[in-house]
């Protein structure tokens, strides 16, 4: 399970979120070039936002179901069938429900518009261009890169904290993070390894208690 996991999330980063920033990182440099071609400059943006939303859409929902979990609910078209889904799964697994709240608001913040550019302005164009002239901007993709891998990032901790042994934690440090390390694990205060284990960072947050995720 646990090579299985890794190479889930190997799969993730490596053939869907780097393919993504390429595409953004080509679509910057374009921007700034002398008469770089706009239909050029468009079709970098276009599949800059198709490959994010397959990679959170389909190799985030594998990494999460190699893991053992279904988050289908996270992508459920019908709000209903989302709050309803959402809060079993959340109830099943008893994760505290400010989380859920937390991915409610990144639904209605970015990930539905995701969707709807990928399918609405992209593959079957619904929406006039004048109206998506903003997705073509580097501030604004790169603000959907961010707000997709902060899901993906604190989601799949979240989701590794439940196959903790007993005695763990997993703490979400504060920020600068060294090395790009976010998340870490120590042994819970007033266990018996917690007196002989290194000594915890101040301020950090035990992943599950309240989400903190303020963008």
């Amino acid at each position: 399970m646990q090579t299985a996991s890794r190479d889930a999330f190997y799969s993730f980063l490596i053939d869907g979120l780097t393919p993504a920033f390429m595409y953004l990182r080509r679509a910057a440099e374009l921007v700034v070039t002398p008469d770089a071609p706009s239909l050029t400059i468009r079709s970098e943006f276009d599949s800059f936002y198709s490959k994010l939303w397959t990679a959170y859409r389909e190799r985030f929902f594998n990494l999460a179901r190699v893991m053992g979990y279904n988050i289908g609910f996270l992508f459920a078209e019908k709000k209903v069938l989302f709050e309803q889904r959402g809060k079993k799964f959340f109830e099943t697994h008893k994760l505290p429900i400010d989380e859920l709240d937390w991915l409610r608001a990144n639904r209605n913040d970015w990930q539905n518009k995701l969707s709807s550019i990928r399918n609405k302005v992209i593959e079957h164009p619904t929406i006039p261009l004048q109206q998506a002239q903003i997705l073509y901007t580097v501030p604004v993709a790169e603000l959907y890169f961010e707000r997709c891998w902060d899901v993906v990032e604190v989601f799949t901790a979240l989701l590794m904290s439940l196959s903790l042994p007993a005695d763990l934690e997993m703490v979400e440090l504060p920020p600068p993070y060294e090395q790009h390390r976010r998340f870490t694990h120590y042994f819970k205060p007033g266990t018996v390894f917690s007196l002989l284990a290194t000594q915890r960072e101040p301020n950090v947050r035990e992943v599950g208690t309240k989400p903190p995720h303020d963008q």
